[in-house]
């Protein structure tokens, strides 16, 4: 029972952190919006955007890689094991806070320039200290991480209210709040949790030849994921007005934030539901019900969400974006597909073949831009529209990818495993 109340506990701190996440990330694109003008806002929506992505490139030898070997370790091996996880992801950032500077100083706006250009101190310092969060997980305290970084959203909201609010803005400091976040949630976690300074002489190399290998696959998925959720902004940068990508971009953010609910409760319902059960039946009823149960929800969510939209986007973002409820009306559902894709995928996680995960959102990145491609080429419909289709077309490719491999590898593994 104690330790049942201990999960809930970790638990509900995990929800309690997503959810302040998303209410900093609303309460930020309110206050931006509110002192750009709309072109100027896409702008910072495309240089955040562009910074996200970078980040993303940083996720070489990620928790998935290293904590099933971290899991394994006596604590003092486990220090050992983090030294070289930490020096092994700080010579891969060190590579894309290059490649941030360098796209920084030869970016043509002054708002990408500047928010490049700060940003390159969080991808260089980020996810070598998050090592600690891989320990962490390891050890099952992952709402300690919670806990940290409820504390960081506190410090982005209050920078930003002091940058808009109390002082004259600045658009060269747009990254700072992102920056002072990201650095004390890093710093925080590594002291308290590894609380020894990393040391090159501990460092196998063989180790982090093995780390980066082994990590490559997943790796490439994650990458392909990031790209595939912000390819819509990187594709209508240039083929419409400033103004209309502002307005969409407003929709497409708002829509991002909302679909990482459904990891959320994901994360909440796979371990309960889907990963204790070995049993192959129990395993699939729960699959199926949870698919129902989630697609259901979200459709409903999705509809009774219509007619408050523009009463929303003007509230978060003032007036001259309440167009932007026309194109999210149209992005808020994909969220019933995305709830049960990403079902589908932690589902076939349990088989353990993370490859999967790279090739399926590789192809399904590949296809979504080359649909794009072809309506822009033969000029069928105008580029938002093409946008629309490429990402449904994209995405039910993808819950049917997630089905086949479910029923051809998943189970199986799960048959076999109930045997063993």
């Amino acid at each position: 029972m104690f330790v049942n109340k201990s999960i809930i506990a970790g638990l509900l701190v995990l929800l309690f952190e997503r959810f302040v996440q998303i209410i900093s990330a609303i309460y930020a694109n309110h206050l931006i919006s509110k002192a750009l003008p709309i072109e100027q806002f896409g702008i910072w929506q495309y240089a955040f955007t562009f910074s996200n992505i970078l980040m993303s490139l940083t996720w070489m030898c990620g928790s998935e890689s290293v904590v099933p070997q971290l899991s394994r370790y006596s604590l003092r091996k486990k220090l050992i094991y983090c030294n070289t996880i930490f020096f092994a992801r700080l010579s891969v950032s060190s590579l894309v806070a290059t490649v941030s500077v360098i796209l920084a100083i030869t970016a043509e706006s002054e708002i990408v320039r500047y928010y490049l250009l700060f940003s390159s101190v969080t991808l260089l310092a980020r996810e070598p200290l998050m090592v600690g969060f891989a320990k962490w997980q390891s050890e099952g305290k992952l709402y300690l991480s919670g806990i940290i970084q409820i504390f960081g959203c506190i410090i982005r909201i209050l920078t930003l209210y002091y940058l808009f609010i109390v002082i004259n803005f600045d658009i060269k400091f747009l990254a700072l709040p992102w920056v002072l976040e990201g650095i004390f949630v890093a710093i925080v976690m590594y002291c308290c949790s590894i609380c020894k300074f990393p040391r090159i002489s501990l460092v196998r190399l063989n180790d982090i030849g093995f780390l980066l290998k082994r990590s490559f696959f997943i790796w490439g998925g994650v990458v392909a994921y990031a790209l595939f959720m912000k390819i819509d902004r990187f594709l209508l940068k240039g083929n419409i007005s400033p103004v209309d990508y502002g307005i969409y971009s407003a929709a497409s953010q708002i829509n991002e934030n909302t679909a990482s609910v459904t990891l959320i409760l994901i994360q909440v319902l796979a371990p309960i539901l889907l990963y204790k059960n070995k049993k192959w039946k129990i395993f699939n009823r729960n699959l199926i019900v949870l698919s129902i149960i989630m697609f259901t929800a979200f459709s409903l969510f999705s509809f009774s969400l219509k007619p408050f939209t523009p009463y929303i986007f003007t509230f978060v973002f003032g007036h001259d974006y309440v167009t932007s409820a026309n194109y999210y009306n149209i992005l808020v559902f994909l969220l019933p597909f995305f709830a049960v894709d990403n079902l589908i995928n932690a589902a076939n996680l349990a088989s353990k073949s993370y490859y999967y995960y790279t090739i399926k959102w590789c192809l399904v990145f590949l296809l979504c831009l080359s649909i794009y491609s072809a309506l822009k080429v033969s000029a069928i419909t105008a580029p938002i529209p093409s946008i629309f289709i490429a990402l449904y077309i994209s995405l039910f490719f993808s819950i049917l990818v997630s089905i086949y491999w479910y029923l051809t590898v998943t189970k199986k593994y799960l048959m076999e495993r109930a045997n063993d």
